[in-house]
């Protein structure tokens, strides 16, 4: 399974390598020219949820991808990554998550699912660029599937007791 194209990536890095990687993942995964990569400076690096919730906005949730530095580090001041991650999920962001980090111990990786990341991605390259979109294809067709089963728990229709079961089936083709 590959990514779609034209998936709208949104990257906060604060090293310039893993910037100039994550290019190359978004021209390798045919990635739309509105994606962004940005964390050079902390002032970026600060405004990146705003900026994801402006993508998001315009080409819509399910059709972005994050991929977020867990420690974003500049002089005298650090932006941790999952708090990025929460303040997303917390402002009804729905799309992908995948958290960047050099520790990808089991526990680093729970933190970074209970902060609502998708997944977890380590630093180092051993898996190549198609090691990293296999992975990112994965969690995003996970996160995909999860807003699938949202939309049917929280969708009206299904709370009505006279619903036929044609039109169950018909919704469910939709899904």
């Amino acid at each position: 399974e590959s990514l779609p194209d034209d998936l709208v990536f949104a990257c906060c890095d604060d090293d310039d390598l893993p910037r100039l990687y994550s290019e190359v993942i978004i021209q390798a995964s045919r990635g739309h020219e509105a994606s962004r990569i940005v964390g050079e400076t902390y002032d970026e690096a600060a405004g990146f949820a705003d900026l994801v919730m402006e993508l998001a906005s315009t080409h819509g949730n399910q059709n972005m991808v994050v991929l977020l530095d867990m420690n974003l580090a500049y002089p005298g001041k650090t932006i941790l990554g999952t708090d990025i991650c929460r303040e997303l999920r917390q402002r009804g962001f729905d799309g992908t998550i995948m958290m960047m980090s050099a520790n990808d111990e089991p526990e680093a990786k729970r933190s970074y699912l209970m902060a609502g990341a998708t997944s977890s991605i380590g630093k180092g390259v051993s898996d190549g660029v198609d090691g990293l979109l296999l992975q990112l294809s994965k969690a995003h067709a996970l996160q995909m599937s999860r807003c699938r089963a949202q939309h049917i728990r929280h969708d009206p229709i299904h709370l009505r007791s006279h619903t036929p079961a044609v039109e169950w089936v018909e919704r469910l083709k939709l899904l």
